[in-house]
This record gives structure tokens, C-alpha cells and sequence, in this order.
């Protein structure tokens, strides 16, 4: 009676407008209009206790007829009729007969005409109230005799009062929409308790302890539900504190009562559950799930959301919590058969993988083909947005299938694994990479399934945790033997080679990798992974600077991408890239170049972004030694937008440090300052290219500021660490050739001449004309007298026969210097000239406007420098140039020009010559404008302006926009 108090005085709070109107309806009973209410509301608002207070001070003047409808009612005939008869027995005998012959059935008229003369005969006594609760549980008998009741109730003293909680469909029961499409209904919606109301009943509740702050928080806790602000304050009152456990304790009672209310909502709650199942409220899912039509499933949905049980989007459960406890509702074979056919129609509906995958890793062994591939999908896409302990979820459900027979799947799954799991979890990795071991190369699926997870571990830059890993696995006892044979022989090959690749890579490693090499000879007994052995032994020969006709023969044992057309495993990939670049750096860039531009054809799967984002990169780099950096800037460009792609952010620091690197020869210093500025990879100090090459780029960038000293410090640093790291290659970032020009501008010509004696040493082992070009450059500079000057065209003459054309330009441009200071002018203008021409083939703009202003300065007659290739003509080559490129013929323009068709003839010679084409139909995209078009296009925004253009001030966040175009 306590409790019921409670909930009455609550009831009575702030429902004086509702219990007039009942009071009201009463009132007209009594006076012969009968009359019908409906009182609707969520669970806990209230509608009994509201009830039992209309009653207590109604039932005064009338017979009350009281029945509350429980779940057995709807399955037990006239179970309500008996509750609202039941205690009528002292009303006079003849009631008290009729009941007893209705409670035993004996009636000869039938159950619905004796409970209306059971009802009449009350009704000529007194007013009658009929209150039944919860009427959406009521039997049909008993519903069927209330309204043949009130249907003859014309002129008689008879209210029928009824509760229903919102969200019950009511004219879904026959018996229920006939007993309410009748004229006498009022309907009483109850809505939450205000504020002030709330406020009552915290000071009726807890006296003198209930503050404005309390009674605030109790509104807010329970949203003006008075069974919920009951339940609450009985849970704090007796508390010393009160105020401090009203929010943890209501959102667990709320989350109760709500969980309550659903259950009474069978038209609701199966929508509840599938939503819970699904993760997502859509409602063809949800009806896909639970078998409702779309209509049904928006109002069971419009219900969760009127109740807070949906999130404020409305797109999925308000909280974990809930969605646990509806899950709980259902047998656990159900739950998984739901939750299979909840992934399968995520699937289905094109829904994010990592929905699916969600979904998938509630079941204990996914074992369907549909299922592991789905997550494995996720997993990709995880890894590409930098969620990798996500990724890992995903894979290593992935592996719970019983079956132990390895598939292509699988051995994807167990690679990707071992790579993510390289940093964080070492030994679990090495398990994976076990796994690997363990499985037969020979296999369709690809030649390279145990070094995968080392090439993806590399690829992240996880170098040493792979070499780590890897020489765990080798090193093991008994592991491979000391000459391993068939599949297992195979599997050594291949993961030396995944070691040495990968290990040449770190500045930490690169000399252990070296010397193990050593006891890692090429087995050249026609195993999978002999190619990429002896690449990875020609790629520790090159760095250390062994001599570069051995290294070419090795590397272009590698046959290219072409072999075997398609995308490329990432083993596969990685040793042409190491091929190429060992190409290049033995003068052999053309062969390079044809390798990557067969890796980088259609087909090759460009979305898998990191090995098609380093081979752009190598590309780039190999463009750049030979002087093409229009072409090199592009691809740099392309790889740091593959790398912006989400989850590649933090590794694009080797296509930036390239692009930074083209861009300051390009004369774009401020963009290249901004390049530089985005590198925030941690750990890419360790790397053998990125570090070095960043100090090299520094370095030039701070030449050309004046900073003589600063650009010195960056080059001995990048000397210092290739040194210590046993590199000494000496076409490799020649800092020692930078180093020595440096040197000598700032008067120090005895460190200068050291600085040129390493540089001579190693170019002398190595043995290309690029690398004895780059050391007779040295010379040349450290000289600074006579000898300098023959030791500077001597290297012109040679780097002429190289493909370094930008090398070719500075060592032009440095004799030229030279010649001007003993007063040679006529001799210093031809190589200055010749200087001005190959900057302007090679798009150096930084060098090319530095030549150009000592060709005007030695009377010299040089056109502004527009960023085209024409600028390296004359006036008199450009007329021509420009009249062939429009079609016509050579007497044409002889005639136009008044020339002699022999002048027309020498000057499209020249022509061809300083543009580097060989046809006349290419003359045309120099002229029409397609290049400085195009060229003007793609260098539009924040560091990507022309060459030579003066930028102001553009920022980091521009650049950041412009790069993930």
C-alpha cells in the first residue's frame, strides 16, 4: 500500500487536467450520459496510478468494476469478466447468483447476455464505473460482453474506463476495435510530468534534502516518467547523498523500464530485436529480418524513438546496453541463425564491410566462402583508413574456420596479419608468419606467401620488426636445415630474400642485412624466389658501392612486370622497383624506366596504393637523375594523392620527400619548403632514402638562400649517416660532390679537396660516366684555378655521355662560372648557353634563371624564361619552329621569313636538337600551347606553381587539399 501511495501521489502531480476529465465524464454518467476513456501513455507515465486515484474518489458514488489484464488473460475465455465481477457477491443474492452461474458456466443464455444482466441489474441501483487496465492483453469474450454493453447503455449511469500503453496497435484485435469505434470515447493522452510537477514529488519524497539542483537532475534523469522517478527515489532517498547516484542509477533503471515496456509491445519488440541483430535501423533490413512489412516496421520504429530508445539520428539503438539486453531475449541458436541472415543482408544491400564485418564477429566460426572474404574486405579497409587493431579483429576471425586446408584467402589473410601485427604484437606475427612457412609456395594462389607479410611489414615501414621476425623464423632449430631442398628450400629462398629486400631499406639494419648477405649466397637452383634473391644481393652490391657492370648484369636478370601480366604480388613488385633503381644508378635509366612503366600499366591495380604508390615514387626518382623533371614532378604528385588516401597519411613521407626534392631544382622553393613541412611519419629518420634524401634537399634548398653554412651542416649529416650505414654508392645522393662546391664558395678549399678525394674513390670502383663525371666535377670545384677549370670540362665531356642531364647542366654552368672569372666571356657564354639549354630540357628552373642571368650579364641576348621548352631556341629557331608547327613547309616559311630554305633547314636542325624531338609533328605541342598548358594546370595552387614563379606565403593546408585532388 506504501508503494501504491507513492505512485498515486506521483500520478496526481501535475495530472489535475487529466483527472478532471474524468472526473467530468463520471459526472455525466451519474447524470445518464454514459461515456468511455481511453488513457494512453509509455510504460511507467502513470495510467494506473492515475486510475486508482480517479477510483478513490469516483468510486464513491458508483459500483466499481476493477480488472487489470495480465498475459494469460488474452488466453483464458472471460478471464477478465470474472475479475470485474469478482467481490460483487454482497451487492444483494440475485447478483450474487448471477455471478455464480457465470463463474460455473451453467448459464443458458450464454456468457455474453448474463454479464449484461449481471451489469443492467448493478446499473438500476447505482452508477457503474468499468476500469480495466492494460486492455490490450483482454480476451475477446470479455471485450465482446463490455461492448454489447455499452452499445445499450443509452440513458443509463455507466462509464467505461480503459488503459493502454502507446505503441499497442489496438484495432489489430476484431474484438478491441469493435468495443472503440463506438461514440461515447474520450481519449487522455498522458505526457511526462513538468518540471514543476517532478519537483513536487521530490519534496513530498525527500523533504528538506530535495534543492533546486536535485529536483533538476531528477527531471533530467527521468524525463518527467513518474514511475521512473519513483523507482529512483527509491533507490537514492535513503542515501547520504543522493544528488551523486541519480544519473548512473536512473540510466539503469530507465534502460529496465524501457526493456519492460517493449515486452508488452509485440508489434515493437521484434523490430527492437533485429535492430539490436543488424546494428542499423533501415528499415528494409529490419524488415528483411524480422519478417514485417515495411509499414509495420516504420511505426514500431516511430514507438523506439518516441521512447529515447533510438539514437538522436535515429539510426541505430540508443545505447549497448540496450541492444545486449534485447539480444538477450533470444536462444542462442536462434541469435547466430539471425545474425548469419543479418550478414548476409547487410551484404546484400551493399552496406559497408565493416558493418558486415561487425555482424560476422558475433558468430564463433564463420565458415562460409562469403563470410571470411567479407572480412578479409574489411580488414583492407580498416588497414586503408589506419585502424589496424580493427584490421586485426577482422583477420584473425577471419582464421577461425575448422578447416585447416590453406586457401588463397587464407594466405592473404595470414600475411596482412603478420604484417599489422609486426609493432604491436611480435609474437603473434611470428606465429602467422609460421603459418606461412607451412604452406606449399607452389600453390596457385602465388609464388610468395611466406615472405608476404615481411614485403607488407616493409612496405609500412615496420623494417625491423620484419627483420626481426624474419631471422626468427630462419634462425629457428631445425627449422629449414643447412641445405634445404624442394618446398622447403623454396621457402628459405624466398624469405632471404623478403630479409635482405626488406632490411636494405633502415639505416639501422642495412649493415647487419650485409653481412648476413654474406652467408646468404643464391642458390640458382630454379626456386620461386631466385629472382628476388639476387636482386636483393644486387641491391646490397649497389649501395655499397660495388662496380655497376656487375650490378646491371644481375639486375637485368630480373625480367620485368610484363612476364606475367596482371597485378603483382607485393614481393614480385618490390624486386623490379629494387631492379630499376639499381639500373639507374648504373647509367642505365632507359632499361629502368621501360621496368616501372610496364608495373605501372592499366591493369596493375592502382587502388592497392602502397606498392603502385612506390613505384611511382622510384619512377619519379629516375626521371629526376635524368633530367626529366616535368614527368618526375608528375608522378611524385600522383603518389603523395594515392597516399593521402584515408590510412596513408602518415605514410607518404617518401613521395614527399621527392616531390620536395624536384621542386627545389624546379626554383619552387617555398613549395618545396611546404612539401618538406607535411613529412610527420615517425620513424622516417631511419630510413636509407627518406632521411638522406630530406638532408640533400634541405641542403640544396638552403644553397640557394645564400645559407651556405646551413646547406653545409645538411650535407655532411646526409654524408654522415650514408657513411655509417656501409652505402657508398657514389651516384646515390653524391653529397660529397654538393659538399664540395659548398666549400669552396666559402673558402675552404682543403676540406673542399677532401670532400672530392672520397668522392673520386668511390666513383672510380663504381665506374660510369656519371659517377666519374660527378667526382671530376668535385675536382673541378675544390681546384677553383686553371687545373679546376680543365678538371670542369673534362667533366662536362663526360657527363655529356651520361643520361644526367642536370648533372651535364651544373657542371656547364660551373665551367662557364670558371671561364667568366679568368675573362674567358666568348668561351664562358658557349657553356653558359649550353648550361641555360639543358636546365630548360630538364625544367630546372632554379638553375636555369641563375644561367640566364650571367648570360645577360655577359651581353648574352637570352628570352625570358616561360616555362616552356622554347625557350631554349633563338628568335630566328623560334619563327621557324613556330611556322613548321603550324604545318607549313620549309619553302613556305623560307618565302614568309625571306631566308634562304638552307637557313630554314639549320634552324630546325637546331630546333629539334634543343627540344629533344625528332619529328616535325611534335613541334606542335610545343607551340600550341599544350605545354604551357598543361604545365600551368597541374602546377595551380600552394607548391604546385610553375617553375621559377615566385610563391607567397601559400599554406600547409592548401598544399594538404591540392595533393589529395
Amino acid at each position: 500500500m506504501e508503494t501504491r501511495g507513492k505512485q498515486s501521489a506521483a500520478a496526481v502531480a501535475g495530472r489535475q487536467s487529466e483527472l478532471s476529465v474524468l472526473t467530468a465524464l463520471a459526472a455525466g454518467a451519474r447524470a445518464g450520459r454514459p461515456a468511455a476513456a481511453l488513457l494512453r501513455g509509455p510504460a511507467g507515465i502513470g495510467r494506473s496510478a492515475l486510475l486508482d486515484a480517479f477510483l478513490l474518489e469516483s468510486g464513491r458514488q458508483a459500483t466499481v468494476l476493477r480488472a487489470r489484464c495480465s498475459e494469460d488473460s488474452r488466453a483464458s475465455g472471460q478471464l477478465t469478466l470474472r475479475s470485474l465481477l469478482a467481490g460483487l457477491g454482497t451487492e444483494g443474492s440475485g447478483t450474487a447468483d448471477a455471478v455464480a452461474e457465470l463463474e460455473s458456466g451453467s448459464t443458458a443464455y450464454g456468457p455474453l447476455a448474463h454479464w449484461h444482466r449481471v451489469v443492467t441489474g448493478l446499473l438500476e441501483k447505482r452508477p457503474v464505473i468499468i476500469a480495466i487496465d492494460d486492455v490490450h492483453r483482454c480476451d475477446r469474450q470479455s471485450l465482446r460482453s463490455v461492448a454489447f454493453t455499452l452499445r445499450r447503455a443509452a440513458g443509463l449511469p455507466l462509464l467505461v474506463v480503459l488503459s493502454a500503453p502507446t505503441g499497442t496497435i489496438l484495432d489489430a484485435d476484431p474484438a478491441l476495435a469493435e468495443l472503440l469505434t463506438q461514440d461515447h470515447w474520450h481519449t487522455v493522452n498522458l505526457a511526462a510530468l513538468t518540471p514543476d510537477a517532478v519537483a513536487a514529488v521530490v519534496r513530498r519524497r525527500l523533504g528538506g534534502r530535495a534543492t533546486e539542483a536535485l529536483n533538476r537532475t531528477c527531471f533530467e534523469v527521468s524525463q518527467g516518467n513518474p514511475g521512473l522517478l519513483n523507482a529512483l527515489l527509491d533507490e537514492v532517498c535513503a542515501k547520504s547523498e543522493p544528488a551523486r547516484l541519480l544519473v548512473p542509477v536512473g540510466r539503469q533503471l530507465a534502460e529496465d523500464a524501457l526493456l519492460a515496456d517493449l515486452r508488452q509491445l509485440p508489434q515493437v519488440l521484434p523490430v527492437a530485436v533485429a535492430s539490436a541483430v543488424l546494428g542499423t535501423t533501415s528499415a528494409r533490413l529490419v524488415g528483411g529480418l524480422s519478417g514485417l512489412p515495411i509499414p509495420s516496421v516504420l511505426r514500431a520504429l516511430e514507438q523506439l524513438r518516441v521512447r529515447r530508445a533510438l539514437s538522436p539520428d535515429g539510426s541505430r539503438l540508443a545505447s549497448e546496453t540496450l541492444r545486449l539486453a534485447l539480444l538477450s531475449l533470444v536462444g542462442p541458436d536462434e541469435l547466430a541463425r539471425r545474425r548469419i541472415r543479418a550478414a548476409q543482408l547487410l551484404e546484400d544491400a551493399g552496406r559497408p564491410l565493416g558493418e558486415v564485418a561487425e555482424v560476422l564477429l558475433k558468430i564463433s566460426e564463420p565458415s562460409e566462402p562469403w563470410m571470411v572474404s567479407a572480412l578479409h574486405g574489411a580488414a583492407r579497409m580498416a588497414r586503408l583508413r589506419g585502424e589496424s587493431a580493427t584490421a586485426v579483429r577482422y583477420l584473425t576471425h577471419a582464421l577461425r574456420p575448422s578447416s585447416s586446408e590453406p586457401t588463397s584467402v587464407s594466405r592473404t589473410i595470414h600475411s596482412q596479419a603478420a604484417g599489422l601485427l609486426a609493432t604491436t604484437d611480435p609474437s603473434s606475427a611470428l606465429r602467422h608468419l609460421r603459418r606461412l612457412i607451412a604452406m606449399d609456395p607452389r600453390d596457385a594462389s602465388g609464388p610468395a606467401p611466406a615472405p608476404r607479410g615481411a614485403g607488407q611489414s616493409a612496405g609500412m615501414r615496420r623494417v625491423r620488426q620484419s627483420v626481426r621476425l624474419l631471422t626468427q623464423v630462419l634462425d629457428e632449430p631445425g627449422g629449414a636445415g643447412d641445405s634445404p631442398r624442394g618446398h622447403e628450400g623454396e621457402r628459405r629462398t624466398l624469405l632471404d630474400a623478403a630479409l635482405l629486400l626488406s632490411g636494405g631499406l633502415d639505416r639501422s639494419t642495412i649493415s647487419w642485412v650485409h653481412d648476413r648477405s654474406v652467408v646468404t649466397p643464391t642458390r640458382h637452383q630454379h626456386y620461386v624466389g631466385d629472382e628476388a634473391l639476387t636482386d636483393a644481393h644486387a641491391l646490397l652490391s649497389t649501395l655499397g658501392g660495388a662496380m655497376a657492370a656487375a650490378v646491371a648484369e644481375q639486375a637485368q636478370g630480373t625480367p620485368g612486370p610484363s612476364a606475367a601480366p596482371g597485378p603483382r604480388s607485393g614481393m614480385k613488385r618490390y624486386s623490379v622497383i629494387a631492379s630499376a633503381l639499381m639500373l639507374h644508378l648504373a647509367d642505365q635509366s632507359e632499361p629502368a624506366i621501360v621496368a616501372l612503366d610496364q608495373l605501372l600499366a592499366p591493369g596493375q591495380d592502382e587502388e592497392r596504393g602502397s606498392g603502385y604508390a612506390t613505384a611511382l615514387t622510384a619512377r619519379a626518382a629516375v626521371r629526376y637523375g635524368i633530367g626529366d623533371l616535368d614527368e618526375a614532378r608528375d608522378d611524385a604528385q600522383r603518389a603523395v594523392r594515392i597516399r593521402q588516401q584515408p590510412g596513408w597519411r602518415r605514410r607518404t613521407s617518401s613521395a614527399l620527400t621527392a616531390l620536395g626534392a624536384i621542386l627545389t631544382q624546379q626554383g619552387d622553393t617555398t613549395g618545396a619548403e611546404q612539401v618538406l613541412r607535411l613529412i610527420d611519419r615517425p620513424g622516417y629518420r631511419d630510413s636509407l632514402w627518406e632521411y638522406p634524401t630530406y638532408l640533400w634537399t634541405r641542403a640544396a634548398l638552403e644553397r640557394q638562400r645564400g645559407d651556405l653554412e646551413a646547406a653545409l651542416s645538411s650535407l655532411y649529416a646526409c654524408g654522415g649517416l650514408l657513411r655509417e650505414a656501409g652505402v657508398h654508392n657514389p651516384v646515390f645522393l653524391p653529397w660529397w660532390t654538393e659538399a664540395a662546391g659548398v666549400l669552396a664558395a666559402l673558402g675552404r678549399p682543403s676540406e673542399a679537396r677532401e670532400a672530392a678525394a672520397y668522392g673520386e674513390e668511390i666513383a672510380e670502383r663504381w665506374g660510369t660516366p656519371r659517377s666519374i663525371g660527378l667526382a671530376l666535377l668535385a675536382r673541378g670545384l675544390a681546384a677553383g684555378d686553371r687545373t679546376g677549370t680543365d678538371l670542369l670540362a673534362e667533366a662536362c665531356e663526360v657527363l655529356a655521355c651520361s643520361p644526367a642531364r642536370l648533372a651535364c647542366a651544373q657542371a656547364e654552368h660551373a665551367l662557364g662560372t670558371a671561364l667568366l672569372r679568368d675573362d674567358h666571356v666568348h668561351k664562358a657564354r658557349l657553356h653558359l648557353r649550353r648550361a641555360f639549354d639543358l636546365s630548360v630540357q630538364c625544367g630546372a628552373a632554379g638553375l636555369g634563371s641563375t644561367v640566364r642571368d650571367l648570360l645577360v650579364a655577359t651581353g648574352g641576348r637570352v628570352r625570358p624564361m616561360t616555362g616552356s621548352r622554347a625557350d631554349t631556341l633563338t628568335e630566328s629557331e623560334r619563327r621557324v619552329a613556330a611556322l613548321a608547327a603550324e604545318g607549313r613547309s620549309n619553302r613556305e616559311i623560307a618565302e614568309i621569313l625571306f631566308v634562304a630554305l638552307r637557313t630554314v633547314e639549320l634552324h630546325l636542325t637546331n630546333a629539334y636538337r634543343k627540344l629533344g624531338i625528332s619529328r616535325r609533328s611534335e613541334l606542335a605541342a610545343v607551340f600550341d600551347g599544350g605545354i604551357a598548358e598543361r604545365m600551368g594546370s597541374r602546377m595551380s595552387g600552394p607548391g604546385m606553381s610553375r617553375p621559377g614563379t615566385p610563391q607567397s606565403g601559400a599554406s600547409q593546408e592548401g598544399l594538404s587539399r591540392h595533393v589529395r585532388y
